[in-house]
């Protein structure tokens, strides 16, 4: 037996990683219909290798990107494309806004790192 063993330790979520950080389902919420010229909204929850909830900003856990910079959001049409507005929250949580002027049907592009994420299917995807 070595003095102070056992000892205990806390381990925290590596970097958050695109095959697993995913969208926060929210009751009364369809992220994919919204209404030109109005704001629309959605959640992301940034999650590390293994699946692990990140619980506190990026800068804390090893992510390259500042958790203002951790994702990025293009709705591309078209002709058109637009910039979703990420706010980082807390914990690792994210809020996306974007307007649309221009009907039509879009292809919303949420990345990471400059991949897209897998929403939350890890390796499956």
């Amino acid at each position: 037996h070595i003095h102070g063993s056992p000892f205990s330790t806390t381990i925290s979520p590596g970097a958050a990683d695109y095959p697993y950080s995913d969208f926060i389902e929210t009751n009364g919420q369809n992220r994919s219909i919204a209404i030109a010229g109005d704001q629309s909204s959605f959640y992301l929850q940034a999650k590390d290798s293994s699946g692990n909830i990140k619980l506190s900003n990026g800068d804390a856990q090893g992510d390259i990107q500042s958790p203002v910079e951790q994702f990025t959001v293009d709705i591309v049409g078209d002709n058109i494309s637009y910039s979703g507005i990420v706010t980082y929250l807390e914990s690792g949580k994210y809020r996306v806004d974007y307007t649309v002027l221009k009907t039509g049907i879009y292809q919303v592009h949420v990345q990471t790192g400059g991949t897209d994420i897998y929403c939350g299917l890890g390796q499956d995807k």
